[in-house]
């Protein structure tokens, strides 16, 4: 198995543990990352996993241009959650994308990933509200 069919294998598996529907979930994330290998070929991307052997147990990734970069599907495996795997792929895709780009992070504070954010160094900067219906 390739790294990118682990890759959406692991964001099927959360997205399972979220509540989605693997019928429709499943097409999604096919289309959804096909749109960012494509931009990752165009260079404006890359996609970072962090391995336990062959398992992929963490994954994200940066998507930026010239003066803005954001983070993308940060996630963990259940069984590795609270060791600082994602702190570390966070600071490692800092390092090596877009170096002059703002970061902009989008997550809800009270959440797993606004906690991780605000711990790497990122402070809250605006609260956003928005009303989403799910279409997977």
């Amino acid at each position: 198995m390739d790294d990118w069919t682990k890759a959406e294998a692991l964001q099927a598996k959360i997205g399972l543990e979220d509540g989605r529907v693997p019928k429709f979930y499943g097409p999604y994330l096919a289309r959804r990352n096909a749109g960012r290998r494509d931009q990752i070929t165009k260079g404006i991307g890359q996609w970072f996993g962090a391995f336990d052997g062959d398992r992929i147990v963490a994954q994200l990734g940066m998507f930026h241009d010239g003066s803005l970069a954001r983070y993308q599907s940060v996630e963990t495996r259940a069984t590795h959650r609270r060791r600082g795997i994602c702190s570390a792929l966070l600071r490692q895709a800092a390092l090596g994308r877009a170096p002059n780009a703002d970061v902009v992070i989008v997550a809800e504070a009270d959440t797993d990933a606004g906690r991780l954010y605000r711990k790497v160094g990122f402070a809250h900067a605006e609260t956003i509200y928005g009303i989403v219906r799910d279409g997977y």
